[in-house]
């Protein structure tokens, strides 16, 4: 019915022969995988370092850039108040010669007067 024992044994040992070779192939498979693994895990390394290395430098420059905006802010802010210090001189200046030219028909005046009273007591 099942056969004689060689022949249950040869089917057996054929099975198993199909069996290792199947666990060969999945063997190299998986070897296969765990090297394209390794090759991800070192280009994925690299790939962290080089963001690092970036980030290092995208920091240092944003804080250069910081920096200057800052030393540049200040010295805008310095000029300004110059600016503003300098408008407020020609300001008082302005008004002072206003002020002056505002006079000067008294002045004028008062000298004429005082020329006319000059040559009226002159020729007495």
């Amino acid at each position: 019915m099942y056969g004689t024992g060689k022949d249950v044994l040869t089917e057996v040992l054929g099975e198993l022969h199909a069996i290792h070779e199947q666990l060969e192939c999945v063997r190299d498979e998986q070897t296969s995988l765990d090297t394209r693994l390794d090759a991800l895990e070192d280009r994925t390394d690299q790939l962290e370092s080089m963001f690092e290395s970036l980030q290092v430098a995208v920091d240092a420059d944003i804080h250069q850039l910081e920096a200057t905006v800052e030393s540049r802010h200040e010295a805008v802010e310095g000029k300004l108040h110059q600016l503003e210090a300098t408008v407020e001189d020609v300001e008082k200046t302005q008004q002072t010669v206003q002020d002056q030219v505002e006079q000067f028909p008294s002045f004028r005046d008062a000298i004429q007067d005082a020329l006319q009273i000059e040559t009226l007591s002159t020729e007495d």
